[in-house]
């Protein structure tokens, strides 16, 4: 294994496990490319982006729509150029609550000891059955809030809670 591609990868994987977005984007080229293979129509931060101040945008919005509760990451295989690795992770949804835990996979391209490509693979089916989950349970809570927003009747209740018996 390649001790400078490793090393970065490293750093890089350890500053996003704590979610410092500032340490693990001074791994990355200015013109890194990243591809999360799902959907951007599944999830708001996957496809093909291309530099860093991008790449950083996607990081935040992971940020706010995720709390990570876990990222273990594991090197597969590596040489002077490629470091292929595995993280087993679990997040929160932060709106609905929801979790889902599983593996994605990563590829790094390392030139001068940054981080210049990242491919990274999902479950696309078990993300996109978990994502109409988070937008149901989103949706069920939109509309109990409004229903709890609406103003009491003449009766003395909300509408929609049916008839009042006292």
């Amino acid at each position: 294994m390649s001790a400078s591609a490793t090393h970065i990868v490293q750093r890089y994987w350890d500053a996003w496990s704590v979610r410092d977005k500032t340490a693990a984007l001074a791994c990355l080229a200015g013109n890194v490319e990243l591809t999360v293979h799902i959907p951007q129509d599944t999830l708001p931060f996957g496809g093909l982006t291309v530099g860093r101040a991008a790449v950083s945008d996607r990081m935040q919005t992971s940020i706010e729509q995720f709390e990570r509760l876990y990222y273990i990451t594991t090197i597969i295989t590596a040489d002077a150029k490629r470091v292929r690795g595995r993280i087993s992770f679990s997040v929160r949804h932060r709106m609905t609550g929801e979790t889902i835990d599983g593996f994605a996979r990563q590829i790094f391209e390392v030139k001068n000891g940054l981080i210049t490509r990242i491919q990274e693979y999902h479950d696309t089916e078990r993300l996109k059955a978990f994502m109409r989950l988070v937008s149901s349970t989103a949706a069920d809570q939109q509309s109990a809030y409004m229903l709890s927003m609406q103003p009491p009747t003449a009766l003395g209740h909300r509408s929609g809670d049916g008839p009042r018996i006292e």
